[in-house]
């Protein structure tokens, strides 16, 4: 048990045995109150109607609603409209905004398939082509993996494994690709120690012997769970002094190597992988890599996109959100601000005001309170006030009165926990 003696202890094994609190690890901000999907669906065929599309109520309904709850507005709308909503947003939204939009809209088995099927229809596929399939498959279950690959084959009326031996991918390479994507992989909860010692003795065995191709290295990336994998992974790191990334080098074929390590990379630490893919994504030498910065926030807003925050966060000298906000614009940006789990600033400031427009005085400190703690002097406030409102209490750079019964406001980096402080303070609020 040489693990168990270096310290290598699996820490899944206490799973069942302690139930600790955890903090939520999905960015997607639900509203507290969530209209029905008839609302709803009224709510986006209104924004479709006219020459120009109320982009904004697309991102405050579908920006905070959950998988389930898409549906539901999907099957709801086709219903009452005889349209479906996927088709209605392709014809009313355009360029990363629209097409954000619709990868979001999704069912998350359809969007990957898609995503997939992109893939494997581009002209050319390389490394980067390849590396999302792995991206995909690694980030997701066992189970949700095997429904990936059934939704494509029935969406497309194709076969995955088919598409992905077509001539147009590298043959070394899709063979060895499939051999890691293609099985039935275990999913188990802990692993056996014994089992990792034997695995990670092989791995070594098969490094230095530079046989990248021998049948122990393929079968222990091919069958193992991803939890196992790491195990192995972290046992070679101590037993040999170097990750295992590091000494699979010189085996006469760079792009193999290249896809092994990625594989490593991402089955050691997902969330940390996918920050890098948006790193790389942000700082494109040809532009930004918009498909990549919007596939990576659209499939993990879900599920651990908070990690993936703290992961970029450790790598970079800023927050994902502020290089979010330095190389996106517009309603993209917007959209893509509000999965990172930014509050809608719209519909939360409005019904703190909503409460507050009898008490015009309060509502202006309110707005100052805000714009002193968050923004200083450095940014502008800009809101639209009810008709008959007093502007002399609320703060500058203020538009016309917009007459919709509420006092809207939009404040770059709101957090409703300064909206809880602030009356905390004005209890006579």
């Amino acid at each position: 048990m040489e693990l168990r003696e270096r310290g290598l202890i699996d820490k899944q094994q206490q799973i069942g045995k302690s139930k600790k609190a955890t903090k939520p690890m999905a960015t997607l901000q639900l509203p507290q109150q969530v209209p029905s999907p008839a609302q709803d669906s009224e709510t986006l065929r209104k924004a479709f109607q006219g020459c120009i599309t109320d982009e904004k109520a697309v991102i405050k309904v579908l920006g905070h609603r959950n998988a389930a709850q898409r549906k539901n507005i999907g099957d709801t709308y086709q219903e009452l409209y005889n349209q479906s909503l996927i088709d209605s947003l392709n014809s009313k939204l355009s360029g990363d905004f629209g097409r954000a939009v619709m990868l979001w809209t999704c069912k998350p088995l359809e969007r990957d398939a898609r995503i997939l099927h992109k893939v494997l229809n581009s002209k050319q596929i390389g490394m980067n082509e390849l590396a999302i399939i792995i991206e995909i498959c690694v980030t997701s279950s066992p189970s949700h993996w095997r429904a990936i690959r059934d939704c494509y084959n029935s969406l497309f009326e194709s076969n995955f494994h088919q598409d992905m031996s077509s001539d147009i991918v590298p043959r070394t390479f899709v063979l060895n690709l499939l051999r890691f994507i293609m099985p039935v992989r275990k999913s188990l909860p802990t692993v056996d120690l014994d089992s990792v010692n034997d695995d990670t003795t092989k791995l070594r065995r098969a490094i230095e012997s530079k046989e990248i191709y021998e049948l122990d290295f393929g079968s222990i990336f091919s069958w193992r769970s991803f939890l196992e994998l790491k195990a192995i992974f972290e046992s070679y790191h101590q037993k040999y002094g170097n990750p295992i990334s590091e000494d699979i080098k010189d085996f006469g074929d760079e792009m193999l190597e290249s896809l092994v390590k990625i594989m490593i990379r991402c089955i050691v630490s997902p969330e940390k992988y996918l920050a890098e893919v948006i790193r790389a994504a942000l700082s494109c030498p040809a532009g930004i890599d918009h498909d990549s910065l919007t596939r990576v926030i659209v499939r993990r807003a879900e599920i651990d996109l908070m990690k993936v925050r703290e992961a970029y966060l450790e790598m970079n000298e800023t927050t994902l959100d502020k290089a979010v906000k330095c190389n996106t614009s517009g309603n993209y940006q917007d959209f893509l601000m509000v999965l990172l789990g930014h509050v809608g600033l719209t519909m939360q400031l409005t019904i703190i005001l909503q409460k507050t427009r009898k008490h015009i005085q309060r509502a202006g400190l309110l707005l100052v309170y805000l714009y002193k703690r968050m923004l200083g002097d450095k940014h502008d406030v800009c809101a639209r006030l009810n008709y008959g409102v007093n502007q002399h209490y609320i703060v500058k750079n203020l538009q016309e009165p917009s007459g919709n019964g509420c006092y809207l406001l939009h404040v770059e980096g709101f957090s409703d926990g300064l909206v809880r402080d602030f009356f905390s303070i004005n209890n006579k609020l």
